[in-house]
């Protein structure tokens, strides 16, 4: 498993959405809703939880459903990013782990 300090969604999608960094005990953090063609990352050290903590993007389409990644990270004071990219339709739409 990837071991990060920041995670990163690129919105490659056909919508605005959001995302949160969410962890095992359903905590999270969230970016804020923002347009297509951008990319907003989540520090996990500017957030009050403990490394080793496993994250999770959760992304949420504007006026569409909400889908979880199944690519987890651990945080890690590394300075390292997980980039997901998210594609699709508000409806039907997919969230990879690129790097």
């Amino acid at each position: 498993m990837l071991e990060v300090q920041k995670i990163a969604c690129a919105n490659d999608a056909g919508f605005d959405l959001s995302f949160a960094a969410v962890c095992s005990n359903g905590r999270s953090y969230s970016s804020g809703t923002y347009p297509i063609d951008e990319t907003r990352v989540i520090d996990l050290a500017a957030t009050p939880f403990k490394l080793g903590t496993e994250f999770w993007p959760e992304v949420n389409a504007a006026l569409g459903k909400t889908v979880s990644s199944t690519d987890h990270v651990v945080f890690a004071m590394n300075g390292q990013t997980a980039t997901y990219d998210v594609r699709g339709t508000t409806q039907s739409y997919t969230i990879e782990l690129i790097g």
